[in-house]
């Protein structure tokens, strides 16, 4: 089914770049959002097909889609290109639709999560608020709470406001015993997935973006998701970060 998508795809972005007709533009950018829907579902599929997802998208968080690029010819028309665009895995959206597709029809009324605790995505929100604070007072300046809310379910997750590292540590360990937790071979209590000061060094050297003036743009939780996915998949894989 994808190979005719993919195929039609093709076969219209060479009638765009004959005629340069805006309606066959529009309809190659709807194909591919289609198409691209249907890539991430079968990823999707591929990850529920083995006994722990979770465990199985860290491992391997990439997928690749197809977007489309205009560049414009010397003569004011324009040629377009269909390439591969490298994404990384967003866990509360894997989540999210497993409950809605694949629990539709749980009839205990049980709650069967890819995760080791649901409550993971409200803990985001608490590593979120502390590494803005960790980051503020390196800069004498205080985060405001206004424009840095927490969700009710999130602020009932009691974990202390304190930035040292051995507390940012500990919040870490938090979140990733909530997404994916092993038993280790020593204490079947304790994950075997550890957190360490590297991957707060990671975290807070890739956190925030460039600001108005000397501004600096503290994360919200879609950038830090991003983040801790790639730090748990240093984990689970037990490599190294790379300096590139």
């Amino acid at each position: 089914m994808m190979n005719k998508k993919l195929a039609k795809i093709n076969n219209a972005i060479l009638t765009y770049n004959e005629k340069n007709d805006d309606k066959v533009l529009t309809e190659i950018k709807k194909d591919i959002e289609d198409l691209n829907k249907d890539i991430l579902i079968g990823f999707y599929e591929k990850l529920c097909a083995t006994e722990n997802p979770f465990l199985k998208a860290l491992k391997d968080p990439y997928y690749k889609i197809k977007k489309l690029s205009l560049k414009e010819l010397d003569n004011e028309t324009f040629e377009a290109k269909i390439a591969d665009v490298i994404q990384i895995i967003n866990l509360m959206d894997f989540e999210d639709w497993y409950l809605n597709e694949k629990n539709a029809n749980v009839k205990d009324g049980t709650l069967r999560t890819l995760s080791a605790n649901y409550q993971w995505r409200y803990r985001l929100e608490k590593v979120c608020q502390v590494f803005a604070i960790r980051i503020a007072k390196e800069f004498d300046q205080i985060i405001d709470n206004e424009k840095y809310k927490i969700s009710t379910e999130g602020n009932l997750i009691q974990v202390p406001n304190e930035t040292s590292n051995r507390q940012t540590e500990k919040l870490l360990q938090f979140i990733v015993d909530g997404i994916v937790f092993v038993p280790s071979d020593k204490d079947p209590k304790i994950n075997k997935f550890k957190v360490t000061k590297k991957d707060i060094l990671f975290i807070e050297h890739l956190m925030c973006k460039e600001g108005k003036k000397t501004g600096l743009c503290v994360p919200r939780q879609s950038r830090m998701l991003r983040l801790i996915t790639k730090m748990l998949n240093r984990i689970v894989t037990n490599s190294l970060y790379e300096i590139e």
